[in-house]
């Protein structure tokens, strides 16, 4: 079983890349795991957790604020009945570091999208975002620690050339044998906030 984990700031584009990825989908069947709802599309032998359903926040964005102790239970029992499947998830709702430290017992990778700040800017204003600058402020933050705990693959995102780059990249990863998927990962890992810093102006 192999766990990739998707997070990035608000208005990185964590949604539209999971849409690029889906887009050519088919039989998708929903599922739930008591607070946990999940996607699973057997001819990918994937499992998406949360739910898609084209609304402004998607994935795990739609679950309960009280979910991640079922995400726990999930992860355990998807390992003997999902073991040839990848999990996939997005969303500040389980990109947390206690999550995060759990996923890193398995074959596992972490993506954190990457926006220049005046591009991040622009996004909030076209979708009319209510975020305050303390809650921005606060995302960044967990961000960056998350980068300074756990090693991770940067995917810079500032247009639709690099949606569909990541987009690919991601659905590779997931089609990847445990083999293949540890080298590839573990050769293109980051470590540390400031190797944020080197792609974009973070501070």
């Amino acid at each position: 079983m192999k766990i990739i984990a998707m997070g990035g700031e608000p208005a990185t584009g964590k949604s539209e890349v999971v849409k690029a990825m889906r887009k050519d989908e088919k039989k998708v069947t929903t599922k739930s795991f008591k607070k946990l709802k999940y996607e699973i599309v057997k001819k990918e032998k994937a499992i998406y957790l949360g739910t898609y359903e084209g609304t402004k926040f998607d994935g795990t964005d739609r679950l309960s604020m009280a979910v991640q102790p079922d995400a726990v239970r999930f992860i355990k029992k998807a390992e003997k009945r999902y073991k040839d499947y990848t999990i996939f998830f997005e969303g500040d709702r389980l990109f947390n570091a206690k999550f995060l430290t759990l996923i890193s017992k398995y074959n596992n990778a972490i993506l954190i999208l990457s926006v220049d700040e005046k591009i991040k800017k622009q996004r909030h204003k076209s979708r009319d975002d209510t975020q305050s600058e303390v809650f921005l402020k606060g995302r960044k933050t967990k961000i960056l620690n998350i980068a300074n705990l756990f090693p991770f693959i940067i995917l810079v995102n500032h247009n639709k050339k690099d949606l569909n780059k990541n987009a690919s990249f991601v659905k590779k990863l997931m089609r990847m044998d445990g083999k293949k998927f540890r080298k590839l990962v573990e050769g293109k890992h980051e470590r540390g906030s400031r190797a944020l810093a080197t792609k974009h102006s973070f501070w």
